[in-house]
């Protein structure tokens, strides 16, 4: 991995990672925060099964 590239990554995480303040909160607004993080953890799963797969539990 070149340096640009491991820069580039950086900023995206730092970014991505800023906008998840706004999302809960507004997710919270208007479901609860019981409910806000419900539905923010299960759609991250959902995301996360679809990206990576299904573990191979043994």
């Amino acid at each position: 991995m070149t340096r640009q590239k491991a820069t580039l990554i950086g900023l995206i995480a730092i970014v991505l990672w800023s906008t998840m303040v706004g999302l809960i909160r507004g997710v919270s607004e208007g479901l609860g925060p019981v409910g806000g993080a419900a539905a923010i953890y299960s759609l991250s799963g959902l995301l996360l099964i679809f990206t990576v797969g299904f573990p191979r539990i043994r």
